[in-house]
Protein backbone atom coordinates (compact mmCIF):
# COMPACT_ATOMS: atom_id res chain seq x y z
CA UNK A 1 0.00 0.00 0.00
CA UNK A 2 3.44 2.54 0.60
CA UNK A 3 3.89 1.91 -2.96
CA UNK A 4 0.57 2.39 -4.10
CA UNK A 5 0.51 5.89 -2.47
CA UNK A 6 3.53 7.03 -3.22
CA UNK A 7 3.08 6.88 -6.70
CA UNK A 8 -0.03 8.25 -6.17
CA UNK A 9 1.12 11.02 -5.00
CA UNK A 10 4.64 11.00 -7.29
CA UNK A 11 2.26 11.11 -10.30
CA UNK A 12 0.22 14.31 -9.36
CA UNK A 13 3.55 15.96 -8.26
CA UNK A 14 5.77 15.15 -10.78
CA UNK A 15 4.96 17.01 -13.77
CA UNK A 16 6.89 15.07 -16.54
CA UNK A 17 6.80 12.03 -15.27
CA UNK A 18 3.37 11.89 -13.73
CA UNK A 19 2.03 10.02 -16.63
CA UNK A 20 4.42 7.36 -16.54
CA UNK A 21 4.10 6.73 -13.03
CA UNK A 22 0.26 6.73 -12.88
CA UNK A 23 0.37 3.97 -15.40
CA UNK A 24 2.56 1.92 -12.73
CA UNK A 25 -0.02 2.62 -10.29
CA UNK A 26 -2.81 -0.16 -9.88
CA UNK A 27 -0.28 -2.67 -9.88
CA UNK A 28 0.24 -3.15 -6.06
CA UNK A 29 -3.72 -3.22 -5.58
CA UNK A 30 -3.76 -5.76 -8.40
CA UNK A 31 -1.27 -7.89 -6.65
CA UNK A 32 -2.75 -7.26 -2.92
CA UNK A 33 -6.21 -8.37 -5.11
CA UNK A 34 -4.69 -11.43 -6.54
CA UNK A 35 -2.79 -12.31 -3.50
CA UNK A 36 -5.28 -11.81 -0.55
CA UNK A 37 -8.67 -11.70 -2.19
CA UNK A 38 -11.19 -9.30 -3.01
CA UNK A 39 -12.12 -8.51 0.11
CA UNK A 40 -8.91 -7.46 1.46
CA UNK A 41 -7.85 -5.36 -1.86
CA UNK A 42 -10.70 -3.16 -1.04
CA UNK A 43 -9.80 -2.48 2.21
CA UNK A 44 -5.90 -1.88 1.19
CA UNK A 45 -7.92 0.68 -1.59
CA UNK A 46 -10.12 2.25 1.24
CA UNK A 47 -6.73 2.51 3.56
CA UNK A 48 -4.62 4.06 0.37
CA UNK A 49 -7.11 6.45 -0.54
CA UNK A 50 -7.49 7.44 2.93
CA UNK A 51 -3.45 8.11 3.35
CA UNK A 52 -3.32 9.70 -0.20
CA UNK A 53 -6.06 11.98 1.10
CA UNK A 54 -4.17 13.24 4.36
CA UNK A 55 -1.01 13.48 2.42
CA UNK A 56 -2.64 15.20 -0.58
CA UNK A 57 -4.53 17.66 1.92
CA UNK A 58 -1.35 18.04 3.76
CA UNK A 59 0.95 18.65 0.28
CA UNK A 60 -1.77 21.20 -0.89
CA UNK A 61 -3.22 18.70 -4.11
CA UNK A 62 -6.00 17.41 -2.89
CA UNK A 63 -7.36 16.50 -6.16
CA UNK A 64 -4.65 13.09 -5.94
CA UNK A 65 -7.75 11.65 -3.81
CA UNK A 66 -9.45 11.08 -7.61
CA UNK A 67 -6.63 9.90 -9.13
CA UNK A 68 -6.38 6.65 -6.43
CA UNK A 69 -10.35 5.91 -6.73
CA UNK A 70 -9.61 6.14 -10.32
CA UNK A 71 -7.06 4.01 -10.84
CA UNK A 72 -8.32 1.72 -7.48
CA UNK A 73 -11.43 1.06 -9.34
CA UNK A 74 -8.89 0.40 -12.92
CA UNK A 75 -7.22 -2.73 -10.58
CA UNK A 76 -10.71 -4.20 -8.96
CA UNK A 77 -11.75 -4.76 -12.06
CA UNK A 78 -9.06 -5.92 -13.90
Amino acid sequence: MVTATVLLIASGWVPFAGPFLSLLTPLPFLYYTAKFGLREGIKALFICLLAVGVIGNLLGFPQVVFNCIVFGMVCLLI
